[in-house]
């Protein structure tokens, strides 16, 4: 066993194998030796590596980045070099500022969270680099005092009456924003409702102040409540409860009911829509997307004055995201739903958007799950509140839970479709006229990869001519719905449109010839069908007076004209089987050198 190559007698081998040579030994004798020779192969690696601060390798520490070699013997006992590509990067001690406004704790720093109350001061955070070294920051913090703006009130509004008051605000600030959409630092209004200003002070800090009563009617005695705020076919929806009477009846003296969102800024609510309390007592908040964020709703109700009730306690939407776990598992994570108290989530899965199958019921108390069931292919997620009691909309649909949105991993979702059509049929904008298989890829409207396969069977419409002899001793006479009565004429043509069994058009012309006897004459024989009507067997007998059975066909045809079978006719019996034919009435003719010679009718049971 050698390392790279191995001398022997003066010659230098560098690959394993077996060699001879042939030798003199002391005596002058010639001897053959042969070599059975292994080499091994010394290496060269390279290994990369990012550090913090240090890193060491084989008992040797490094503080700088570089390039370094180290020399190790295999297994073989051959010597090894190995390349060490080294990044070293720093960890960090920074001091960094921080000024927040009173009113908008709590709020996080990185993953420390300043809670209510907190005060000014020097705090040190502990966070990770973008390389994960340590950092520590010594945080210089600033609470900035918000104390509620008081509104001033000068002059009264009574409800259903003309009067005006005057608003203000105690103190100076940068500036104003009304629930009016007025921007002065004072303002006056004449409508009966509530007010309230948000101003922004000289330190940049937003406040919003009291709210303020003027003028609204008793006629409404209470606040409206929000029963769900739920996802239905991607829109928000928003239910309320209608208000009643002492009697719980519609309460007459309520006239719309008024539909505020959250807007971009905590706690700041605007109007979305008024509604007639006349109208169904649900909105659907088309602006919103449930697929993004989470939304908070409140709503008011207004009387025959324009009084307008303090908003209602608000509902706030479940917004679901999905990401990767190990493998094809699956972690999910909404936010809590909040407006009521209820005690269980459902968590549904489906492969299409639309059959979601329950797969879980967790506490209220969670807010993830991870689906470890390692399936493959599309899947859909979806979490529905369980309210412990039901929303009753217009006291037509009852809401028992209220939806999130619908999570998609992320796979391509493929549907099959079987479809029987006539002539021709448009999918996906084409139009196609051949049986076959297709397949077409898009993306649909909530942005899943969809690939859809329609195994389609293309039925031909049907155009048809038929010849047909009656007697005229067979009238009255029924031809699919069409009855030819005493005295139709003994020779004309019909057009008749049916449907096949795939529901495509078809069209008979008949010629239809109706004879006088003559053809079923002494002369030509008699035919005898039995029993009739009959469930399945009929028998055929058909007496010649020459006994000539030569060329003689026996034809079944049903009430559209159309021919099922045929069959000769070899002596004077043979014999029909109805069985695989629908119950109903058919034809049976004896045809001989292309006349007829006999006509019957059969009635299937």
């Amino acid at each position: 066993m050698a390392c790279d190559s191995y001398t022997w007698n003066n010659q230098t081998y560098t690959t394993s194998g077996d060699y001879e040579q042939v030798l003199t030994n002391a005596v002058g004798c010639d001897s053959t030796v042969t070599l059975h020779l292994t080499v091994n192969y010394s290496s060269q690696t390279e290994l990369t590596v990012v550090a913090c601060d240090e890193y060491i390798w084989n008992n040797i520490s490094y503080y700088n980045s570089g390039d370094y070699d180290q020399v190790f013997t295999n297994a073989a006992g051959c010597d090894s070099t190995v390349t060490l590509h080294l990044t070293i990067h720093r960890s960090a001690a920074v001091d960094d500022y921080l000024t927040i406004c009173e009113n908008e704790l709590p709020q996080s720093y990185s993953d420390t969270i300043f809670e209510a109350g907190t005060a000014t001061g020097t705090y040190e955070v502990h966070l990770l680099t973008q390389h994960g070294c340590d950092s520590t920051v010594t945080l210089h913090l600033t609470i900035i005092p918000t104390p509620m703006p008081q509104l001033i009130i000068n002059g009264t509004i009574t409800a259903c009456s003309s009067s005006s008051a005057t608003l203000s605000v105690a103190g100076d600030y940068a500036t104003y924003a009304w629930s009016t959409e007025e921007t002065t630092s004072t303002i006056e209004v004449a409508t009966p409702g509530y007010y309230w200003v948000e101003v922004t002070d000289e330190n940049g800090c937003t406040i919003l102040s009291e709210t303020s009563q003027l003028g609204v009617s008793t006629l409404i005695p209470e606040t409206p409540s929000i029963c769900m705020v739920g996802v239905e076919n991607g829109h928000n929806l928003v239910i309320w409860e209608e208000m009643k009477n002492e009697e719980m009846s519609d309460n007459a003296n309520v006239q719309n009911y008024r539909i505020y969102r959250e807007n971009d800024q905590a706690n700041i609510y605007e109007l979305l829509a008024t509604i007639p309390a006349t109208q169904p007592n649900v909105y659907e908040d088309i602006t919103a997307d449930p697929s993004v964020r989470a939304y908070r709703y409140k709503v008011t109700a207004m009387d025959v004055c324009q009084g307008e009730t303090p908003m209602s306690e608000l509902h706030k939407s479940v917004h679901l995201t999905i990401n990767r776990g190990i493998g094809n598992t699956w972690n999910l994570i909404w936010s809590h739903y909040e407006g009521v108290e209820f005690s269980s989530y459902r968590l549904y899965r489906g492969t299409t958007n639309n059959n979601m199958e329950l797969i879980a019921t967790l506490p209220s108390t969670l807010t993830s799950y991870t689906d470890f069931e390692n399936l493959d292919g599309a899947l859909f997620y979806q979490i529905e509140v369980v309210m412990n009691s039901s929303c009753l909309l217009h006291r037509d649909t009852t809401y028992t839970g209220s939806r999130s949105n619908i999570v998609y991993n992320g796979e391509r979702v493929y549907t099959e479709t079987t479809v029987d059509a006539c002539d021709n049929y448009e999918w996906f904008d084409n139009t196609f006229t051949q049986s076959g298989d297709y397949e077409h890829s898009y993306t649909s409207e909530l942005g899943y990869e969809c690939t859809a396969t329609l195994h389609l069977n293309i039925h031909p419409s049907v155009t048809t001519t038929e010849n047909l002899t009656i007697s005229e001793n067979d009238l009255p006479y029924t031809y699919g719905d069409t009855i030819f009565e005493v005295g139709t004429p003994l020779s004309s043509t019909y057009t008749f449109h049916f449907l096949t069994q795939y529901g495509c058009d078809s069209t008979v012309t008949l010629h239809l010839t109706i004879t006088t006897g003559i053809e079923e004459n002494a002369e030509n024989g008699e035919l005898t069908l039995f029993p009739n009507p009959t469930t399945g067997i009929i028998q055929i007998q058909y007496v010649t007076p020459h006994n000539n059975f030569e060329n003689i066909e026996i034809q079944l045809f049903n009430i559209y004209g159309q021919k099922l079978l045929s069959l000769p006719m070899q002596s004077e019996h043979a014999v029909i089987d109805l069985s695989p034919y629908a119950t109903g009435m058919y034809l049976v003719k004896l045809i001989q050198h292309h006349k007829v010679m006999a006509i019957r009718k059969i009635v299937k049971e």
